[in-house]
């Protein structure tokens, strides 16, 4: 994948995006699902827009197969490092970032130390586990200054609450993924699901 100098489009962006490598199979223990190219790209150019992305150092916390980072370093990151507490997903990213300045890393989202201007996620829902997605948060808001992330829509009112209580929420825009059939639990082969996107700066 070549990168040049002219900042891409948010349809380029996705287009871009739409042509990684994704999962075979995802782990429902792991509250694993795919992103929506077209939603991670618009996170990744609202997080631009603002200023937190060309130039600054960027993680992506539970990174699945990279696209938060790849999107970042289309955007301009100076560097990125993807987290993933999955093996699998931790070689679907270098395979999907070759020839990339990220850096993708095993790890639990309670052992990263490391600092970072912006934090991007799609973590997870909080479906196989209740309120995983807090400790992606919390994490977040000890690693950078800035985080942008996708969540269920159906969590609003407390991840709003949170929100609040630490940091300043700038962004909160609806958006709509689409979900193909990749659990047992699935009765149809795509599904749309009501997500949010929350750009937050902490204090």
């Amino acid at each position: 994948m070549s990168l040049n100098t002219v900042t891409p489009s948010l349809k380029q962006i996705e287009i871009t995006l739409s042509k990684l490598k994704f999962p075979s199979t995802y782990k429902f223990s792991l509250g694993q699902y795919p992103t929506t190219p077209g939603i991670a790209a618009r996170l990744c150019h609202m997080a631009f827009t603002d200023g937190n992305i060309s130039g600054k150092s960027v993680a992506d916390f539970g990174t699945g197969n990279g696209i938060l980072a790849v999107g970042a370093i289309l955007l301009g990151a100076s560097r990125v490092t993807a987290y993933d507490s999955d093996p699998d997903m931790v070689n679907l990213t270098r395979a999907n970032t070759a020839g990339m300045n990220v850096d993708a890393v095993l790890a639990e989202i309670g052992t990263i130390t490391e600092k970072f201007d912006t934090v991007l996620m799609n973590p997870p829902w909080g479906d196989s586990t209740s309120r995983l997605d807090r400790e992606f948060i919390m994490k977040a808001a000890e690693s950078a200054q800035y985080l942008y992330a996708i969540h269920n829509l159906k969590s609003i009112d407390y991840l709003e609450k949170l929100y609040q209580k630490i940091g300043r929420i700038e962004h909160m825009v609806r958006v709509t993924l689409d979900v193909p059939r990749i659990y047992k639990h699935h009765t149809r082969e795509r599904a749309p699901v009501e997500g949010v996107l929350f750009s937050v700066r902490f204090e």
